[in-house]
């Protein structure tokens, strides 16, 4: 079971890059390295954008594997595709997780990991008060589809095509849809943001 971390967006409405949020004494990025590593995913693949090397001196992501994608803009799926490539092995299964939702638990994306391991469906996804969240899950039969989808449309494209590969996995865990996108939500889902070292407030 491998993890997909997608950080090679700009960040442009955050304005500081996502990855390196702080969050409960440490940053988004390396809580879900943490998180999905607790919960049984092995190998973790992170992709980064432009931002790679700011992120890679201030985070210590250990054995993580790190690949960047030169055209960030081109979106999630492509990220996604470029993680895929640094699988090898192919993994039975794969979790997409984006870093800017930071707060899912470990016991979740475990729960997940044991139910698409046991069961019929290859596309698991969470839900928290009757709304879809992340991380997705995939198996590997879905992998072609995955390489084969308008970029413009991203993963959605494979689960809308594949209605009965899916199931949706009610959780207790309200991170699997804490989206923290701008500073806003910043404050919404975890607090007041910490003032950046020239003294100011972050961005």
């Amino acid at each position: 079971m491998a993890a997909v971390i997608l950080a090679a967006g700009a960040s442009r409405r955050m304005g500081s890059p996502k990855a390196l949020l702080p969050v409960a004494g440490t940053t988004f990025l390396a809580r879900l390295v943490v998180t999905h590593r607790s919960a049984g995913a092995d190998p973790i693949v992170v992709v980064l954008g432009p931002d790679a090397e700011r992120v890679t001196d201030a985070v210590d992501l250990g054995a993580v594997r790190i690949v960047r994608n030169p055209e960030p803009d081109s979106g999630p799926l492509a990220s996604l595709r470029i993680g895929m490539g640094a699988l090898d092995p192919e993994p039975d299964c794969l979790l997409m997780q984006p870093v800017d939702h930071p707060l899912v638990r470990p016991e979740t994306v475990a729960h997940l990991i044991r139910l698409v391991l046991d069961g019929p469906h290859a596309i698991l996804i969470p839900t928290y008060a009757g709304r879809r969240g992340h991380p997705t899950l995939f198996a590997r039969r879905l992998f072609p589809a995955l390489r084969a989808a308008p970029l413009d449309q991203g993963a959605r494209a494979v689960i809308r095509g594949n209605p009965h590969e899916m199931r949706e996995v009610p959780v207790d865990d309200p991170g699997v849809r804490a989206d923290v996108d701008t500073p806003a939500d910043y404050q919404a889902h975890i607090g007041p943001r910490p003032p950046d070292r020239n003294g100011g407030e972050s961005r």
